[in-house]
C-alpha cells in the first residue's frame, strides 16, 4: 500500500490537511525552504504557473507575496479536494483568483507545453513513481519554461529536528518565549500527523540520492538544471529550464 492508496487519501483529506497549517506550515524551516524555492521562479506578465501538489496553498501565497504581477495565471492541482478548497480560499483573500483541479501528479490532464512555470514542493515523496511524475511535469512545461522541484533524500528527520531545535533555542535567547512555544508545539504536531504517511512512503523505493536523481533526469533528457540540498529537510532541490 502506497501513498496513492484509499487510506492515504482519506488521511490526507481528514487529518493531514485539517491540521497542516497549524503544524508543518508553522515551522520556520518550512518557510525558509518555501522562500528559497519560490524566489527561483522568475515570473513574467501573462505566465501560466502550475503548482503541483499545492496542498493548502502556502506556496501559492508565497508566489503572490513575492511577485507584484497581477496578470499571471495560477493553477493548483492536488489529490485532496479539501486541500484545494483551502488553497483557493487563501488566494482569493489576497485578491487573486486561482484555478484548482483535483488531479494525480502522474497523470496530468493538461496539454503538452501548456504552462510557463512549474513549482512542485514536498510532493514526490507521496507519488508512486517520481520518474513518471517528473516526466509529466516536463511534458506540460513549455520549451524554455522554468521549474523548481524537490525530491526526498530520505535522511531529513534528524536534521530537521536539529534545525527546529536551533530555531526554538534562538527564539528563547531573544526572549520570544511565545514564538518558541508555538514552534515547538508545531514541530511535535508535525511529527505526529506525518508519521503514518512517512511509514507508507518508506514501503516504496521513493528516496533519491544525488547520483540516482541525476541518472533519472538524464533519462528524461534534461540537461539545464542545478541541484541544491536543503539543510533542514535534506530534500534535493532541482531548479532549471526545460
Amino acid at each position: 500500500m502506497g501513498c496513492g492508496s484509499k487510506f492515504a487519501r482519506l488521511y490526507f483529506d481528514w487529518v493531514y490537511t485539517a491540521v497542516y497549517d497549524a503544524t508543518v506550515a508553522r515551522l520556520v524551516s518550512y518557510h525558509r525552504l518555501h522562500d528559497s524555492c519560490v524566489k527561483r521562479i522568475g515570473l513574467r506578465p501573462g505566465d501560466v504557473v502550475l503548482s503541483i501538489g499545492i496542498g493548502t496553498g502556502n506556496e501559492a501565497v508565497r508566489l503572490l507575496e513575492c511577485n507584484g504581477l497581477k496578470d499571471f495565471v495560477l493553477l493548483g492541482i492536488d489529490l485532496s479536494r479539501h486541500a484545494l478548497v483551502r488553497a483557493g480560499r487563501k488566494a482569493r483573500r489576497r485578491g487573486k483568483g486561482m484555478d484548482t483541479l483535483q488531479m494525480d501528479a502522474q497523470v496530468l490532464a493538461l496539454r503538452d507545453q501548456s504552462v510557463d512555470r512549474v513549482l512542485c514542493l514536498h510532493t514526490m515523496l507521496f507519488v508512486d513513481d517520481d520518474r513518471v511524475a517528473t516526466r509529466e511535469l516536463l511534458r506540460v512545461l513549455k520549451k524554455g519554461g522554468e521549474f523548481v522541484v524537490t525530491y526526498p533524500a530520505g535522511t531529513g528527520s534528524w536534521q530537521l529536528a536539529g534545525e527546529v531545535g536551533a530555531d526554538v533555542l534562538g527564539l528563547v535567547r531573544r526572549g520570544r518565549l511565545g514564538q518558541a512555544l508555538t514552534e515547538a508545539a508545531a514541530a511535535l504536531g508535525a511529527m505526529i500527523v506525518y508519521a503514518p504517511l512517512a511509514f507508507l512512503s518508506r514501503r516504496k523505493d521513493g528516496f533519491q540520492s544525488r547520483p540516482k536523481l541525476e541518472r533519472m533526469l538524464a533519462s528524461l533528457r534534461l540537461t539545464e538544471y542545478t541541484i541544491d540540498e536543503d539543510p533542514a529537510y535534506q530534500e534535493l532541490l532541482v531548479w532549471g529550464r526545460r
